[in-house]
């Protein structure tokens, strides 16, 4: 029961920082002008996700494990088993190389795509996010206090990380890994995530469908994409969290016309998450 209190008492507050956000104008649409302006194509959101996909789960695997058979020494030992010193810097290559493969392929988009996808923007509307992770972290918390009171109902254990948690905590003893993680983690994934779901994803959805649609149909297809089989039952709580997240990402993107107020709130997210974690 004391979760259930705790989970009560967290979404009272969450909803208290909610409403004082309201008065303030957080949730306040800018009028919406017209502006013709070159649209983004659905066959540009299938080359991007099919991009990254091919290089993280294809391309980069066989690079990795050609560079783990010239090295030698654990040449005979699968990937999943290597150890943590070496699986670590395979890891975060992986996620470099899929940076690489959409940022590229966003480079040779003509100039005025380029602006649709990311908008504008900048200090103000980076402080704007990150600012914002007070609210979003008030109704996390509230999801974590939800699903710590439902396991005491339920036969088994369904409290498990995150993947990239549990890379987190067991790369914490190894501070060059910490360090490059940290920066991947923090500075390169939220501008990685942010141009695949809020620049290319919810921009074309927002032409079919307009904003709100757009925001919650891309936050689906976001959460969708942390799915993992290794967090096991765990994925509902995580799913359900990022879910929120991505909807309070999906609203910045709309609120200030820009990708820099998502990619503030995302990276804000991240470098506590990782703070907490590491420390």
């Amino acid at each position: 029961m004391h979760a259930f209190n705790a989970f009560f008492i967290a979404v009272s507050f969450a909803f208290l920082i909610s409403l004082v956000a309201s008065v303030f104008g957080y949730y306040r649409m800018p009028p919406q002008i017209a502006v013709a302006a070159p649209s983004i194509a659905g066959r540009q959101v299938a080359h991007v996700f099919l991009l990254f996909l091919i290089v993280q789960f294809i391309a980069s695997p066989l690079i990795i494990q050609a560079m783990n058979q010239w090295n030698g020494t654990y040449a005979n030992i699968p990937l999943d088993r290597l150890p943590i010193r070496i699986l670590g810097w395979y890891y975060l290559l992986n996620i470099m190389l899929a940076v690489c493969a959409v940022f590229i392929y966003f480079y040779f988009l003509n100039k005025e795509r380029q602006k649709v996808l990311v908008g504008k923007g900048g200090l103000s509307s980076f402080s704007f996010g990150a600012l914002s992770y007070l609210i979003v972290a008030s109704w996390v918390v509230a999801i974590a206090y939800l699903f710590e009171g439902i396991q005491h109902y339920v036969p088994f254990n369904i409290r498990a990380h995150q993947v990239s948690v549990e890379f987190i905590l067991k790369i914490a003893e190894i501070p060059s890994m910490l360090l490059v993680a940290a920066i991947v983690i923090v500075c390169v994934v939220p501008c990685l995530e942010e141009l695949m779901f809020r620049g290319f994803l919810q921009t074309w959805l927002k032409e079919k469908y307009g904003g709100p649609k757009a925001v919650v149909l891309s936050s689906l297809v976001f959460a969708a994409f942390h799915f993992s089989p290794k967090q096991g039952i765990t994925n509902i709580e995580i799913l359900v969290s990022l879910y929120v997240l991505s909807l309070y990402l999906g609203f910045l993107r709309l609120r200030k016309d820009s990708l820099i107020a998502p990619i503030g709130l995302h990276a804000t997210f991240n470098l506590l998450t990782f703070i907490n974690l590491a420390i």
